[in-house]
């Protein structure tokens, strides 16, 4: 997953003010089950299967790392579908590319570095007992328009809309997605909070699917733009919920460091990541999905 860059957590009194707001979402929430407004788990019921599409190596993972554990546990079968997971083209890194595989430290050889996320996203998907597929499509730091230039050229390039030039991504991830779906599969998009290109245009795909979907809201964005997550879920209704125990929590927290490569960019280690993971659970988040509002 590309990320912002490191440096970018929350000061003291942002993270105060994060953790504030996440409570009154929580709190509607139970303010909603008060009036008889209770997400509904029907689905978890009827359909046993269930796919999580993540845009990037993590997504689904960092953001219902907790909810798939505890799914799992439940007898249900999931599965997590990557769809940037490809391999980069044989071109040079774009200056952003380049600075980001110096962060991750992975290998020098372009295929070798995406082989080392895939792996580690196959360990973080064993510890949830999730099922990993990864399809071809690079992430947007390796793609580049079709007169040569990199699609993402500066650090916070990749929070925008979909390039014009990339507008035939949202029907190729389309035909990708529908033509491995299952039948019977209960179906689970990115929110797009953040608005990463890459999340805008696996979600436009899997809207045009014309099926029911249900939504998860982005971790780690939705924790560091909580303003932003409660401006989104105006458009949105809790739909599916499931408790996540304190060995749910353990669960998501190992499975979210697997991405060894990938923790830098958020945390500054190993207890920095639990205790930022723990506090969104703590805050009620992570045990929810939803839909779009009616």
């Amino acid at each position: 997953m590309v990320k912002i860059p490191s440096g970018c957590h929350c000061e003291h009194s942002d993270a105060k003010q994060s953790l504030q707001i996440w409570m009154r979402l929580f709190a509607d929430t139970r303010q909603c089950a008060r009036r008889g407004e209770t997400a509904r788990n029907d689905l978890m019921v009827i359909i046993m299967n269930w796919i999580y599409l993540s845009p990037h190596l993590d997504d689904a993972v960092l953001s219902c790392g907790g909810l798939i554990w505890e799914q799992v546990k439940s007898g249900l079968v999931v599965e997590i579908w990557t769809i940037c997971a490809g391999f980069p083209p044989p071109t040079p890194l774009s200056p952003v590319a380049q600075a980001l595989h110096d962060r991750w430290q992975t290998p020098a050889s372009l295929r070798e570095s995406v082989a080392t996320r895939r792996a580690e996203d196959v360990l973080a998907c064993r510890r949830l007992g999730a099922e990993p597929l990864h399809f071809d499509i690079p992430d947007c730091v390796y793609r580049r328009l079709p007169g040569g230039k990199p699609v993402v050229v500066e650090d916070q390039g990749m929070f925008a809309p979909i390039h014009p030039g990339e507008a035939y991504l949202v029907a190729e991830v389309f035909g990708q997605i529908k033509s491995n779906l299952p039948a019977q599969t209960c179906l689970v998009s990115p929110m797009t909070v953040g608005g990463h290109m890459d999340h805008r245009i696996v979600r436009a795909a899997a809207e045009r699917l014309g099926q029911r979907l249900l939504y998860y809201a982005d971790y780690p964005y939705a924790a560091q733009h909580p303003q932003e997550l409660a401006a989104a879920l105006v458009s949105f209704s809790r739909d599916y919920s499931l408790t996540v125990s304190q060995a749910g929590l353990r669960a998501w927290q190992d499975s979210v460091a697997a991405y060894h490569s990938q923790i830098s960019t958020f945390w500054a280690g190993r207890t920095d990541l639990d205790a930022e993971v723990k506090a969104y659970w703590q805050a009620g988040m992570g045990n929810f999905l939803w839909q779009a509002a009616s």
